[in-house]
């Protein structure tokens, strides 16, 4: 994957990861709770700035890719990975969304259910 530097992953496979590149869902579209099988932390290079970017995507049970560049989830991305690290096989969490001082909207997941 060009112009993709993987730092963080469990439960991605090489078709997951082709998946999270070409056809990634909305993490902001989805209003129910989902059940995550695997997390990635990746950067990517934007093609036309140059910049690298941070980027995170959660893979669920029905093998939908949840792609996403909020700060806040990729922290949360993070740590999910770390309980997967664990022992974990199935993590529920429900995207929810908050406002900063600033006025500004911020997506979390709030953890419903850990087996």
């Amino acid at each position: 994957m060009a112009n993709v530097t993987i730092n963080k992953e469990i439960n991605f496979t090489a078709i997951d990861k082709l998946n999270m590149i070409s056809v990634p869902r909305d993490i902001k579209k989805l209003d129910k709770a989902i059940t995550i099988t695997g997390a990635i932390m990746y950067t990517t290079v934007d093609t036309t700035t140059g910049e690298v970017k941070p980027v995170g995507a959660v893979k669920t049970a029905d093998g939908d890719i949840y792609g996403f560049t909020s700060t806040t989830l990729i922290e949360c991305t993070d740590m999910i990975i770390d309980v997967f690290t664990d022992g974990a096989s199935e993590i529920t969490v429900m995207p929810i969304t908050g406002q900063s001082n600033a006025g500004r909207t911020f997506y979390q997941f709030k953890v419903l259910s850990v087996k």
